[in-house]
């Protein structure tokens, strides 16, 4: 168990907020309304450009108002969107977009400041316990959870009908406000005035971002990683079931590369301390060669190279988000925490529908090879510009 009431509190709060039986499957609820593909398509558009607006404000509300608060608005907006999407998207296509679109606002508020939280809880109350670790076994729990909430959502959605698996997410939603209360509360952050405007804050941030050696290399890092790797994910069961696999295999392989994220992500947690810029590269570099196999090969090496990507995409995100962490600045942690996001949401708006135009061309193996090509080319800008890294982890320890 963990060793503080406040680490306690955070798992309740990541288990609760991962419990949500819809999260897998909103896309299949849209289609039970008789959605098309492209009205599907056009509710994920919205939902990155409501996600790349937000990022960035979300953040700078939760360093002004404390990041306990953010989480909180986070998930009352989870509980206002899911409840809106379950009424509205039978009736109307333009109203189910809106609230799936702005559905967006609650990851943003809660993304971000709860790393920073944790990063607080681990740097004030378990000092000899590095940041990594913990940020390891709380993206297993996250992952774990969601995984069976998915599993669950889906066997009720079958027996029961679409309304109890998003009560469920409702009712989630509203347990995990009871341990907010426990997290620690709301403290003025050196160097940033109270009174200090969005445009101001920003503005702290990106000069933070330029004066810190490698800060931007690491935001690009993590956004450029998040938008391929999601593309990936996101068409790989399209992809295999393309390929010849039934959809009981095609599930099999989901609900199995839920448990690799998993494992990945706990062993990531205890080798992030280890030359964390020489094991992201190599990491990403094999993470490359994955994500082509799964798109590029015949279907039992695709298959395994799907198992194989999410693995190491697991270990590598608890690597990643330590050495983040690491060289952001207290007082615009959250804030900086959200730039990775934001242009992770503009990546997904440019590319990911470029994607899926270049695979419904029957262009799939030329799409997944520019995507294994996309990770090289990460990979090899952070090894580029290692020194720089080295030298921010060595004076932000």
């Amino acid at each position: 168990m963990p060793r503080s009431r406040s680490l306690r509190a955070f798992y309740t709060f990541v288990f609760f907020w991962a419990f949500n039986p819809t999260r897998g499957l909103w896309i299949l609820y849209l289609l039970h309304c008789r959605w098309s593909l492209l009205q599907v398509g056009f509710a994920e558009a919205g939902f990155h450009v409501v996600s790349f607006l937000s990022e960035v404000p979300t953040g700078i509300y939760a360093d002004h108002r404390g990041r306990r608060k953010s989480l909180g608005v986070g998930l009352i907006t989870q509980i206002v969107t899911t409840a809106a999407t379950l009424v509205a998207a039978p009736k109307s296509v333009f109203l189910g977009c809106v609230s799936i679109s702005f559905s967006a606002l609650a990851w943003a508020f809660i993304s971000g400041a709860d790393q920073a939280l944790l990063f607080d809880i681990v740097s004030q109350e378990l000092r000899e316990t590095s940041f990594g670790r913990v940020y390891g076994s709380v993206l297993a729990l996250n992952l774990a959870v969601g995984a069976s909430s998915t599993a669950l959502g889906g066997w009720l959605a079958t027996r029961c009908g679409w309304t109890l698996p998003y009560a469920i997410t409702v009712g989630s939603a509203l347990c995990g406000l009871v341990p907010i209360y426990f997290l620690p509360g709301v403290k003025v952050r050196e160097g940033v005035p109270l009174r200090t405007g969005m445009a101001e804050s920003l503005g702290i941030a990106l000069r933070t971002a330029r004066e810190i050696p490698g800060l931007r290399l690491w935001i690009g890092f993590g956004a450029g990683l998040a938008t391929l790797v999601t593309i990936n994910n996101l068409y790989a069961q399209s992809t295999l079931v393309l390929k010849g696999a039934t959809l009981e295999t095609t599930s099999l392989l989901v609900a199995f590369s839920g448990i690799a994220t998993a494992l990945g992500s706990w062993l990531g947690g205890h080798l992030g301390g280890r030359r964390p810029v020489r094991l992201l590269s190599a990491g990403t570099a094999w993470l490359a060669m994955a994500v082509a196999a799964v798109g590029v090969l015949p279907l039992p090496e695709s298959g395994v190279g799907y198992l194989t990507a999410a693995g190491i995409d697991g270990a590598l995100d608890p690597v990643y988000q330590s050495a983040l962490n690491q060289v952001a600045p207290e007082a615009q942690r959250a804030t900086i925490l959200s730039l990775p996001g934001a242009g992770f949401s503009l990546g997904m708006i440019v590319l990911f529908p470029l994607a899926g135009w270049g695979m419904s061309a029957h262009h799939l193996k030329l799409v997944y090879g520019l995507l294994g090509m996309g990770l090289l080319f990460v990979a090899l800008g952070l090894m580029r510009g290692r020194r720089e890294q080295i030298t921010a982890l060595n004076k932000y320890p």
